[in-house]
């Protein structure tokens, strides 16, 4: 895999963790800002709510936006992995929900007067689908990943040989390369054997 590929899936997240703190920076000022601690007549909630409701609801765009940019990004750089994609997206829908949940308190639970409860069960019910596709997801190729991983440890530890015509992997010990056929006990030194 050439860097250059892997390097599509930086942009989105650099984009994506700029954009957040931006708007959170935005919205630490505009909530401090004079007069916003002035109530609204007939209203249960406060101006900085309202911003911080206003910020959030861009926040979500983003981030929901960003969940389709980096399934994208994963789907094109990692072809034998789309499970990836999924739970990358799912990780968006999931961040999207928790920003709703922390940013519309303010403006909900002055509604939900003995029965705060509700507000979190709403939202525990919308995170439940991107949570079980995740879930879903990830044990449904557990068998993908724990092949990937042993490749990689046997890799690292040495478990394999490289073919010297062809250069692949083949594992220690093969007379022959299973990619080219070629002959792999031969082309060892005596030292290496």
């Amino acid at each position: 895999m050439s860097l250059g590929k892997i390097s599509g899936i930086y942009r989105p997240i650099i984009k994506l963790v700029i954009s957040l703190i931006v708007l959170g920076i935005i919205n630490a000022i505009a909530v401090r800002l004079p007069g916003m601690e002035v109530p609204i007549p007939g209203i249960p909630f406060g101006i900085p709510d309202i911003v911080t409701a206003i910020i959030a609801v861009m926040m979500i765009t983003i981030v929901l936006r960003f969940g389709y940019e980096i399934s994208s990004s994963i789907k094109s750089t990692f072809p034998t992995f789309p499970e990836v994609a999924v739970i990358a997206s799912n990780l968006a829908y999931l961040g999207a929900i928790w920003i709703a949940y922390a940013s519309f308190k303010g403006m909900c639970y002055p509604f939900l007067i003995g029965a705060t409860w509700v507000y979190s069960l709403i939202f525990l019910a919308v995170a439940i689908l991107p949570a079980i596709r995740i879930a879903s997801t990830l044990l449904g190729s557990i068998e993908k990943w724990t092949t990937l991983l042993h490749k990689g440890i046997s890799e690292i530890s040495g478990e394999f040989d490289t073919c010297p015509n062809c250069g692949k992997k083949v594992p220690n010990g093969s007379l022959f390369c299973p990619y080219c056929g070629s002959k792999i006990a031969e082309a060892k030194s005596p030292e290496e054997r």
